[in-house]
């Protein structure tokens, strides 16, 4: 229904909540370092930006690669935009060590490269997922616990170096 907006309350039930009673709330992620909070800034203003599958564009529709990748690039930083280059492309850490910025890869199966997505903090992400051409929350670039639906386990990555970290 167009009027109707579907919730889960973590773990204590879902339900419906009319759209009028909605209210985004404004989020505050911070980090002891400059470019992770950059890092998180960029990626916090497109919420709401439609998934593409294979998709590149921060106007037009994006996945979740992609989306790292160019998050990355508005903050100076060259990294892959493919989940297998950008997992090899920094280090495992465990999640006591994770900081906003850091990246979050799913799916056991494809050794945790099916899905990528950008660590907030408090165990939430920012990543670019669900169904292809849909908006927010139904796909597109929204903010997620760091298990939700259908991922059953992730793995943490730092891929920023200390001199770029310290920037």
């Amino acid at each position: 229904e167009p009027d109707w907006i579907y919730v889960n309350l973590m773990g204590k039930g879902s339900g419906y909540v009319n759209r009028d009673a909605v209210e985004l709330c404004p989020i505050t992620v911070e980090s002891d370092y400059s470019i992770r909070n950059e890092i998180m800034h960029n990626a916090l203003s497109y919420l709401g930006l439609r998934f593409v599958r294979y998709g590149d564009s921060l106007t037009n529709g994006i996945d979740c690669s992609h989306f790292v990748s160019r998050i990355y690039a508005l903050s100076g930083l060259e990294v892959p935009d493919q989940p297998l280059e950008l997992r090899d492309f920094g280090t495992q850490i465990d999640e006591s060590e994770a900081q906003i910025g850091d990246l979050v890869f799913y799916d056991k199966a494809n050794d945790g490269s099916g899905h990528v997505g950008l660590y907030l903090g408090d165990g939430f992400i920012i990543n670019s997922s669900g169904h292809s051409g849909k908006k927010y929350p139904e796909g597109g670039v929204r903010i997620c616990r760091l298990l939700y639906a259908d991922r059953d386990s992730y793995q943490i990555y730092n891929i920023l170096e200390p001199a770029e970290v310290a920037k």
